[in-house]
């Protein structure tokens, strides 16, 4: 009676910074284990020991036995031996009981006083590479959810599961990564690896689809919430299927509902890199699960501007949609394709994609696809009469509002450059910021980008250079990592417009020629707004530097290394460059 509990967590560890509780502790026990060694640690040691701390989950048993180890290795050896941590860790005190002696001791200890339901869900929930929810563990790791919430509660109420918050405010679970070792262990011995991964496998699908099918109807901040906490537990799922060819048809079908995902959380090379492994694993790969993935790999490709190779996967994706009769999805693959063959200057072949696409569509009924082939409909409409995009647009404003989606933020985009095309920029600028407004409230980072480049071309014709160098650096800061991009190329060039008229003639030059480099390399034609914007901006600078200093500045910029580009354009060589006059 008036016994109180008090729960022993793993020390606090930071994932970036050597130092907190757990490197406190293992650094005064290894000045214990060889005080000569370890009485003062260099700046290499301290991040090899951080970096044990953090494998080792602040542990402090397994922090103790580690640092037991350093009497006959270095750090960097515990370091990176710790895959095979059960075996390393295997020197206790003298004086410790013998289940302290190693950390698999302590955790058999643990294991042993399980009951049977409490280790078979140990076990299970190994397959977890990240915080997942009960709803997760009792789809996955048994048939009877009462049962699993049940278990789930105990290996929580006695610390072998701990219970973290997402960013959104909401309760997952998580093994610590040494608890996750040991019970994968557990799990693969016990014979039962294949049938639960082959589980997991399949919830993880079923969660990336109904994510991705629900992309553009939702706003992006719930279609984050959906997929990213989650997106580790994917990526072990990709693993298992894909890398280590469990179920190789499997992996393609996720591979390719990761699309949506992958492109919005900024990590089109590594949705390229599973995309293409699943097309290399299944090359007789058919119907919706291999139209969904060419889709995928199309707006990858499309993202960074590898345009031919985008619309060969469209166009996989359409043969592979026609063959099963799905015209939603046909609809959806023939507007990629226009999009595509807009870009490549194939403007006839394009209008007969997207006039296909809009039949498709009105045909169905549905007015989610049908808005998006308006819209690519819309484009394939020359610049000169870029009045007669209008109508098309804002159908397809009110068929997305009329979907569901209120933000309807491609054709709004694309309204205010018809605005601009057919001579009121004031009206561009003005659609052009709504659609800033609607991509900051949804956090839709792959589509800030654009709208911000877009801004600082209206800005600029209208000569606010202010709001339109603000626009263009922010939209180079937002695509940094992820390397040569369309958005790149345009936003290069409208910062070279605002160093032209702020009387930066070179580096102005400078920065032409590397968007220069980029248009060439991804085999491209500037648009009306980027080569009206583009052909004033030579006109200035003929005069000011002369025309055969031009060619040579613009050469030059066309041969720097994009990361050397991004660099002179965002203004941090500006101290090293702030003596130079400009060559003539």
């Amino acid at each position: 009676d008036g016994e109180c509990t008090v729960r022993v967590e793993p020390l606090a560890f930071a994932e970036t910074r050597v130092a907190g509780p757990a490197v406190r502790l293992f650094v005064d026990r290894l000045a214990e284990a060889d005080f000569t060694r370890f009485s003062h640690l260099t700046d290499e040691e301290r991040v090899h020991a951080a970096a044990i701390c953090r494998r080792l989950d602040g542990i402090p048993l397994a922090l103790e036995l580690a640092a037991g180890r350093a009497r006959d290795l270095s750090l960097a050896q515990i370091a990176s031996g710790l895959d095979e941590r059960f075996a390393l860790l295997t020197r206790g005190r003298r004086t410790a009981s013998p289940r302290q002696h190693t950390l698999r001791g302590m955790i058999d200890w643990s294991f042993t006083l399980l009951a049977r339901p409490e280790r078979e869900l140990f076990a299970r929930l190994s397959l977890f590479a990240d915080a997942f929810t009960p709803e997760a563990a009792a789809s996955i790791c048994g048939d009877d959810g009462v049962a699993v919430r049940d278990a789930l509660a105990a290996l929580i109420a006695k610390s072998l599961v701990a219970v973290v918050e997402d960013p959104h405010g909401r309760l997952r679970y998580r093994l610590l990564e040494t608890m996750r070792a040991y019970a994968l262990e557990r799990l693969a011995e016990s014979g039962d690896l294949g049938h639960y991964a082959y589980r997991f496998a399949r919830y993880f699908l079923t969660v990336a689809r109904a994510a991705d099918d629900a992309y553009g109807r939702i706003r992006n901040d719930d279609f984050l919430a959906a997929i990213a906490p989650d997106l580790d537990n994917v990526r072990a799922a990709l693993d298992w299927t894909l890398e280590k060819g469990n179920h190789p048809v499997l992996g393609a079908e996720l591979a390719g509902a990761m699309g949506w995902a992958y492109r919005q959380l900024a990590l089109v090379s590594e949705g390229t890199r599973w995309g293409e492994a699943a097309l290399s694993a299944n090359p007789a790969l058919a119907g919706a699960p291999a139209g969904r993935l060419h889709m995928a790999l199309s707006f990858f490709r499309f993202t960074t501007g590898a345009l031919p190779r985008a619309l060969d996967a469209a166009r996989a994706a359409t043969e592979a949609y026609r063959a099963v009769e799905a015209p939603s999805e046909l609809s959806w693959s023939l507007t990629q394709q226009g999009y595509c063959l807009y870009l490549l200057g194939r403007g006839d072949e394009s209008r007969a994609a997207v006039a296909e696409a809009v039949a498709v569509a009105r045909a169905q009924g549905d007015a989610f696809r049908l808005a998006g082939a308006l819209n690519a409909f819309a484009l394939t409409i020359p610049p000169e009469r870029a009045a007669e995009r209008l109508a098309p647009l804002e159908e397809a404003v009110r068929r997305y509002r009329e979907a569901g989606v209120e933000s309807a933020i491609v054709p709004l985009a694309n309204l205010a450059e018809a605005h601009y095309a057919s001579g009121d920029v004031a009206a561009a600028l003005a659609r052009g910021l709504e659609v800033v407004v609607i991509v900051r409230r949804e956090r839709d980072g792959a589509n800030l980008a654009g709208a911000l480049t877009n801004v600082a071309a209206y800005a600029l014709t209208l000569g606010d250079l202010a709001q339109a160098r603000a626009a263009a650096r922010e939209a180079l800061e937002l695509g940094r990592g992820l390397g040569k991009t369309l958005n790149a190329m345009c936003a290069l060039q409208h910062l070279g417009s605002v160093r032209a008229r702020e009387g930066e003639p070179v580096r102005a030059a400078r920065l032409l020629g590397a968007s220069n480099a980029l248009y060439q390399e991804f085999g491209l034609a500037r648009e009306f707004t980027e080569q009206s914007l583009y052909d004033g901006t030579i006109a200035l600078l003929g005069p000011a530097l002369g025309e055969d200093a031009l060619r040579r500045h613009l050469a030059a910029g066309a041969a720097l290394p994009l990361a050397a580009a991004l660099e002179e354009a965002l203004g941090e060589s500006a101290e090293r460059r702030a003596g130079e006059n400009p060559e003539r």
